[in-house]
């Protein structure tokens, strides 16, 4: 039996962040009942006319929250619900708070409740989060920007933390910077460690001369090793969705060298 039975005709809204989604999940515990809806800042058109209860994210809270999952139903649960929670799926707090009530109440069968409305969605949604974070670690192109590698990107899930492990030991000692235009937020790393921070404002300069030439004889060998009677474009999309492909550089044009190397934002990058 469920143990958040109650209904509580009330919306939660928190920061949008993970810690504020566990401190949600402590408040419906405490409050032995779950809220209509759980809704992050600046998505208040979704509470419709439900009174509004805001959430602040405490971090003693959060951790009891986060420690709780793995103890009470799975280290495997709690890959599962953070990975959902960084996925694109609508309306995932709500859903992610019925997994954890049945999941606290029947331990690590939850996840093979496939049938269940709620965990048959969240499964779908989290196989979507890591094909597209597993696309990116293939995909993702790098330019370099005096001694700092920079790639762009724009997913639909947030997968930015989940590529760190990948390009950290790829690169393990090289400076490198992903940025998640959509979320605008950035992936900084430097040897031995790496962030993510806000970036509002990120538009990045013309590349070095050097890079231009690099990026040329880059999309030179990939046309010339190309076979003309075996080009498909049908096939190529479904192994490669047109969606990366405005951030690839061998489907670029050449690009336009700068001239002086003081652009603001390689400045930032040499700071960071």
């Amino acid at each position: 039996m469920l143990r958040l039975s109650r209904q509580l005709p009330l919306s939660y809204q928190y920061d949008g962040s993970f810690e504020g989604f566990l401190c949600c999940v402590f408040a419906s515990f405490s409050a032995h009942g779950r809220p209509a809806a759980i809704v992050a800042e600046g998505e208040e058109e979704q509470q419709g006319f439900l009174p509004v209860f805001r959430i602040e994210t405490d971090r003693e809270q959060a951790a009891r929250v986060y420690r709780s999952i793995p103890q009470k139903i799975s280290p495997q649960a709690l890959v599962f619900v953070e990975h959902a929670f960084r996925s694109c799926l609508e309306g995932k707090e709500l859903l992610l708070l019925d997994f954890l009530d049945q999941g606290y109440d029947c331990g690590a069968r939850v996840l093979r409740r496939l049938t269940d409305d709620t965990v048959h969605a969240l499964t779908a949604a989290v196989r979507s989060y890591n094909n597209e974070a597993e696309q990116y670690r293939q995909f993702l192109r790098f330019s370099d920007y005096q001694g700092v590698l920079v790639a762009q990107m724009e997913p639909k899930n947030d997968v930015l933390v989940d590529l760190a492990p990948h390009f950290t030991a790829r690169f393990p000692r090289e400076s490198f910077l992903i940025y998640d235009v959509k979320r605008k937020k950035a992936l900084v790393a430097r040897p031995g460690k790496w962030t993510v921070v806000v970036l509002e404002d990120f538009v990045l300069a013309a590349v070095s001369q050097e890079e231009a030439r690099i990026q040329t004889l880059w999309k030179l060998f990939y046309d010339t090793i190309a076979i003309e009677s075996r080009i498909n474009e049908r096939c190529r999309m479904s192994h490669m969705p047109k969606r990366f492909w405005k951030y690839m550089t061998e489907f670029h044009p050449s690009p336009v060298a700068k001239d002086h190397d003081t652009a603001e934002n390689e400045s930032f990058l040499l700071k960071t």
